[in-house]
């Protein structure tokens, strides 16, 4: 094994460390789902996951982009984001949400294989979870119009592509380590 992976926080747990299942999202509502998703991160990640819950930094969040959040995101980040960025078991790193950026400004310094309609509009495209420290990232399109609320898969090569029709769906296959998302 990897040194380096070694030494994240989620090796050498006591076996006393809660196995616990996550939750079947299914066709809830939001908050109902997103509740579920933080009672399940707090109970399995509860040394290293505290929900946010703050309005007034998802409301800056769209003002400094000049976007409006696809509805499912707004009840995940109101609900279940964290409040400083934590990796799950599956090594998804979820981003507090003042970490998040647009994909422009997480990607300056370099340009992943974004399709012609992500690099257009990819100061409107928000990064918000990151696997494995960075081997790639997901971003939600919060441009109006038909990839409004879908998540790409942002990596670079092969070209990034879309995995999930919205967050919800998104976070169902995460929860699952669903190969769709990676």
């Amino acid at each position: 094994m990897i040194a380096w992976l070694k030494r994240l926080p989620f090796f050498g747990r006591p076996a006393s460390y809660p196995c616990v299942t996550p939750p079947l999202l299914g066709d809830a509502p939001a908050e109902q789902r997103y509740a579920a998703l933080a009672d399940y991160w707090a109970l399995a990640e509860s040394k290293f996951y505290t929900p946010a819950h703050d309005e007034d930094d998802i409301a800056a969040l769209e003002s400094r982009y000049g976007i409006r959040l696809p509805p499912e995101f707004r009840a995940y980040l109101s609900i279940a984001a964290p409040r400083r960025q934590f990796m799950d078991q599956v090594t998804i790193s979820w981003w507090a949400v003042g970490d998040i950026k647009s994909l422009a400004e997480e990607c300056a310094k370099w340009t992943p294989g974004w399709g012609d309609a992500v690099e257009s509009d990819a100061h409107r495209y928000l990064v918000f979870a990151d696997y494995m420290i960075w081997c790639w990232a997901w971003a939600i399109c919060c441009v109006e119009g038909p990839d409004y609320g879908r998540i790409a898969l942002i990596r670079g090569d092969p070209p990034d592509a879309f995995v999930a029709d919205d967050m919800g769906a998104f976070i169902a296959l995460a929860l699952r380590d669903d190969p769709q998302i990676h």
